[in-house]
């Protein structure tokens, strides 16, 4: 399983691909094919607290531009958990990307003892021009 520290952001790997026009993922990143507006975002991103005294939970999941170093918040989630307390947290944003840049889901956590994790799809969808 994926290991995510806490206080520190750590990269998803997604294992599977559903759909992948140009072969443009690998592994943990997308690779731009050309200039323009991008639609990212994670349909979730779930995780089950495994500690059995009650604290706040802050997670926060983004999209990073490796190239530029620059993480866009695509969600996130503030509230007190429990054990064996699941929490989910899914988003989009719309990030300018030139081609060659690649970018990667990411995950940041405050909570320290993680259960379980699940990823579920990071999806790019380049936006057309309107005129």
């Amino acid at each position: 399983g994926l290991t995510i520290y806490e206080s520190t952001w750590t990269a998803l790997l997604l294992t599977t691909e559903s759909f992948d026009a140009g072969n443009k993922y690998s592994g943990s990143s997308y690779t731009v094919p050309k200039d323009g507006y991008y639609l990212v975002g994670s349909l979730y991103f779930a995780y089950e607290f495994a500690s059995s005294s009650p604290q706040n939970s802050s997670v926060k999941l983004a999209v990073k531009n490796n190239s530029t170093g620059i993480y866009y918040i695509i969600g996130a989630h503030w509230t007190q958990v429990a054990n064996a307390e699941s929490v989910y947290v899914s988003g989009a944003t719309i990030v300018y990307a030139t081609a060659g840049q690649t970018l990667s889901l990411y995950v940041y956590q405050e909570i320290g003892d993680l259960g379980a994790t699940t990823i579920d799809h990071l999806f790019v969808v380049r936006l057309g021009v309107i005129t």
